[in-house]
């Protein structure tokens, strides 16, 4: 099972979900209005920003599986 790592900024209201440690960012591609994925130069999934998260009804486990697996396909 591969674990994911949330962060929080309360200041910022941002979420930061982390998919992999020590990953280098090449592009970051905007996948809905405020929700951004960065993608590593294999264009893996290594992480997602929500913006003005505590507005949105977001389903983290969702997205992660369902939004992400789609824009893989389309990339």
């Amino acid at each position: 099972m591969k674990r994911y790592i949330i962060e929080y900024d309360q200041d910022a209201d941002a979420a930061y979900i982390r998919m992999a440690r020590r990953a280098k960012i090449r592009s970051t591609i905007e996948i809905s209005k405020g929700v951004f994925a960065d993608v590593d130069s294999k264009n893996k999934f290594v992480g997602i920003e929500i913006l003005n998260f505590s507005k949105k009804k977001t389903n983290v486990n969702e997205l992660i599986a369902k939004e992400l697996n789609s824009i893989a396909v389309a990339n």
